[in-house]
C-alpha cells in the first residue's frame, strides 16, 4: 500500500511540474529610432516566432511596413534593426511581436519620425531674355507687365517653368496659393 501511495505521491508531483506552464514573455529593453533607422533590443525571447514595426501618419490605421523573425527562446541581448525610406510626412512607428501560436502583442512605446516643414517660397532667376521660376507652393499664376503697367503675358505656370521677354524693364507678379511676389525686372540682350 505505501509503495502505491509513494507512486501516486511522485506521478501526481510530476504532473505539477509538468503542466506549470512556461513563462512567454519576452523583455525588450529598448525601441528608439536614430536618424531613418528603428533599432530594438530585447534580453529575454521565450515563445517568440516574430517582430513587425507597423507605421501610421494618423496614429489609429497602421499597416506593417517589417517583418523580422524572433529568436524563439533566447537569454541573451539580442539587437534588432530597420532602415526606414526617409518618410515624407511625419509617421508614427510601433512594435509588435508574434508568439509560436499566432498570438500578437503590441508595444506601448510609439515613436515618432518628425518632418520638418518647409516654409511655401517663390523666386525667380533671369538668364539673358529667358526668366526662369522656383516654387514649393504648387502651381502659380505669373503675370509680366511693361514698364508702363500693361500685361504683357499672364500664364499659369509650376516649379522649373520659362518664360522668353523681350529687352526692357518689366515687372513679374506672382501669385502662389499661400503668397504673392511683385517685382521689377530689367532684361537684357546679351552679345
Amino acid at each position: 500500500m505505501k509503495m502505491i501511495f509513494s507512486l501516486l505521491f511522485l506521478l501526481f508531483n510530476y504532473q505539477s511540474m509538468v503542466s506549470t506552464p512556461f513563462d512567454t514573455s519576452t523583455e525588450i529593453t529598448s525601441f528608439i529610432l536614430e536618424q531613418e533607422t528603428i533599432q530594438w533590443t530585447t534580453s529575454k525571447e521565450v515563445d517568440n516566432k516574430a517582430f513587425m514595426i507597423e507605421s501610421s501618419i494618423d496614429g489609429k490605421n497602421w499597416t506593417m511596413v517589417n517583418y523580422q523573425e524572433g529568436e524563439h527562446y533566447s537569454d541573451i541581448e539580442r539587437q534588432y534593426s530597420f532602415a526606414l525610406e526617409q518618410p515624407k510626412v511625419t509617421t508614427y512607428f510601433r512594435l509588435k511581436r508574434e508568439d509560436m501560436e499566432g498570438t500578437k502583442q503590441t508595444y506601448e512605446k510609439v515613436l515618432i519620425y518628425k518632418v520638418k516643414k518647409v516654409p511655401p517660397f517663390l523666386k525667380y532667376t533671369v538668364d539673358g531674355t529667358k526668366v526662369s521660376f522656383k516654387t514649393n507652393d504648387g502651381k502659380i499664376n505669373v503675370s509680366i507687365l511693361d514698364a508702363l503697367g500693361n500685361e504683357e503675358h499672364q500664364v499659369y505656370t509650376k516649379d522649373g517653368d520659362t518664360i522668353e521677354l523681350n529687352e526692357g524693364v518689366h515687372f513679374i507678379k506672382m501669385t502662389s496659393a499661400h503668397q504673392n511676389l511683385f517685382e521689377q525686372v530689367k532684361i537684357e540682350q546679351r552679345d
